[in-house]
């Protein structure tokens, strides 16, 4: 009895090192563990306050869009679009702001965001347009627009309300730190304890048998493309507050970095995950390593290819699942 007793404790060990190390959580947070090891290792004013501030508010501004993102991905679509909605947004809220005042110009940002998410998911599910194509073309209409709107010029944040948002603290935390976690918290209980995030996951999931369950997937479409665009509006305007200047080149090539958060976080491509709280870990991945290399004084040029290396390696882990299974299929067949 004793044996048995310890061989299934054994076995119980083993499932559980195994649950543990397939859970995405793991690796996304052993890999910025050791981030922050080499990089307090390498320079110590890696753990200077101020620091670590620039570290959560950069965070705090990628992993808003990553939010968004998170939920495109889960129904297997992709936003192409939020590095050009960023800058649109920034342009307007500062303008808006500027006139009315520091929520007139969050809520104008968060606005016009949610417009070009509803262009995106019209044309997704209703003309049945691959969401690549559809948010690349937006993403190139909304660019052009941005340049437009200030003939390829600058906007400056003037309002005084709208500057200290984006520069002042609450409890030793900034106020663009506290919008990414109302931000969070919001969009967590939506996903985890609604109708609307079971059927995301449901849909990404399988589609055709979602809409035999009675899911209005078309409908559901649409609203998490307004919802991937209106928080890519509020971090636009996030940013505009930020660094007081805006103009229409703002964001350029930023969706790369945002697809690669929420993939690094676990999510899969063909759609049906979708983990809010490994995309926080991600983004804090992401700024920890840009400012470990500002840090060492590295180079700038360094970050894109830090990016690029690291969206290969999270789309090349997830494929591998697939790829395993293929491969054991055909086995199975040959033999």
């Amino acid at each position: 009895m004793g044996y048995l007793l310890m061989k299934f404790k054994s076995m119980s060990d083993a499932t559980a090192r195994q649950e543990f190390l397939r859970n995405p959580t793991t690796g996304i947070s052993l890999f910025l563990i050791l981030v922050i090891f080499g990089s307090i290792t390498a320079n110590s004013t890696f753990l200077n306050i101020e620091n670590l501030r620039n570290i959560a508010v950069q965070a705090s501004l990628l992993a808003v869009m990553a939010f968004g993102m998170t939920f495109v991905i889960a129904i297997a679509g992709l936003d192409l679009s939020v590095g050009s909605t960023v800058a649109l947004s920034a342009l307007i809220s500062a303008q808006v702001s500027n006139h009315l005042g520091l929520l007139a110009g969050l809520t104008a940002g968060v606005f016009v965001g949610g417009i070009v998410g509803v262009i995106n998911g019209l044309i997704t599910s209703k003309w049945s347009v691959p969401s690549f194509i559809t948010t690349l073309g937006i993403s190139q209409i909304v660019r052009g627009g941005s340049l437009l709107e200030v003939h390829g010029g600058s906007v400056s944040v003037g309002d005084k309300g709208f500057m200290a948002y984006g520069g002042s603290m609450f409890l030793g935390v900034p106020y663009l730190v506290w919008t990414m976690i109302a931000a969070f918290s919001v969009l967590y209980y939506l996903l985890h304890f609604t109708a609307f995030g079971r059927h995301v996951i449901g849909v990404g999931g399988n589609e055709h048998a979602s809409r035999s369950a009675g899911i209005a997937t078309s409908r559901l479409v649409i609203l998490v493309y307004v919802l991937s665009g209106a928080m890519a509006g509020l971090s636009g305007s996030m940013l505009s507050a930020q660094i007081g200047t805006v103009d229409g080149s703002l964001g350029i090539g930023l969706e790369l970095n945002v697809i690669a958060v929420v993939v690094l976080g676990g999510a899969s491509l063909s759609g049906g995950f979708a983990y809010l709280g490994n995309t926080l870990i991600s983004a804090i991945l992401i700024a920890s390593i840009d400012a470990s290399l500002n840090v060492l004084n590295v180079s700038s040029y360094y970050q894109y290819l830090t990016t690029g290396v690291l969206l290969i390696i999270a789309l090349s882990l997830n494929s591998l699942p697939k790829t395993r299974k293929i491969k054991k299929m055909a086995v199975e067949s040959d033999g």
